[in-house]
């Protein structure tokens, strides 16, 4: 069965509270309403918003209707709530990380699948430049897709003490030279 509004809007609630019984409600720095709707000019898999009314919620990227891609929906509501939690401003340091790794421990989250499901998605996405890695081995390797150029990839590297190094993977411990940013329409 693929994801509809209504399955994703199950398993948000369903998630939600596995994480209020975890961590007691009154102790988040947020509210959040309860209802899930499906971004349109999105580049997240999910983003914290808020509304006119000031109600915070959760918009999904459209890219996972119409998929199975359950673990990628699981870790980036996760993500999500981990803000709602911490507060909207909060940067993703190590009380970050370690709250998300609780709540993704506590919903059995496949980390692995959820890497796979996010390729699913992105490659659904029609985006309008393709970020590309050039590794100090002069191979080549896709990073995202983006809708907007930003300084990150054009600018690099802003200083010679600053180097970006693949983290894990096939290229694990690998140095990138720079980044080509191609517009593919």
């Amino acid at each position: 069965m693929n994801l509809t509004l209504e399955e994703i809007q199950k398993k948000h609630d369903e998630i939600l509270n596995l994480c209020y019984k975890a961590i007691i409600k009154d102790s988040w720095k947020h509210n959040i309403n309860s209802n899930v709707i499906v971004g349109i000019h999105q580049s997240d898999f999910a983003k914290a918003q808020v509304n006119s009314k000031d109600e915070i919620f959760i918009s999904i990227h459209p890219a996972f209707l119409k998929t199975r891609c359950l673990n990628k929906l699981y870790e980036s509501l996760i993500h999500e709530f981990t803000h709602l939690f911490l507060g909207l401003d909060s940067k993703h340091d190590k009380k970050f990380k370690r709250f998300e790794s609780y709540l993704l421990n506590l919903i059995g989250c496949d980390l692995n699948a959820s890497k796979n499901e996010a390729m699913e998605i992105i490659n659904k996405i029609e985006f309008k430049w393709t970020v590309i890695a050039i590794l100090e081995d002069g191979s080549e390797l896709f990073i995202e897709g983006i809708n907007r150029r930003n300084n990150e990839y054009s600018e690099y590297p802003r200083t010679k003490n600053i180097k970006h190094i693949i983290k894990d993977g096939e290229h694990k411990d690998k140095v990138i030279v720079k980044y080509k940013v191609i517009r593919n329409k």
